[in-house]
């Protein structure tokens, strides 16, 4: 499965998606939505944000995502 690393602490291994969604308290209707991959890396998961190793990737340009799920 996807996996993602804690926001703040890249240099601990990555847990599942459930699981992450589940310790953060994320319900499971904010996780629907498209998973942002670059490569076969995961940048983004919805109702957890952006991977936080992602987001410090020298020479890249800084970016920001919010998913707005429909009405």
């Amino acid at each position: 499965g996807d996996c993602c690393s804690d926001v703040g602490c890249s240099d601990l291994p990555p847990r599942s998606l459930k699981t992450q969604s589940q310790a953060r308290g994320v319900p499971q209707e904010a996780r629907r939505g498209p998973l942002v991959l670059s490569g076969d890396r995961l940048l983004f998961a919805p109702g957890l944000g952006l991977d936080a190793a992602a987001c410090t990737l020298p020479g890249r340009t800084r970016r920001s995502i919010r998913w707005e799920p429909s009405a």
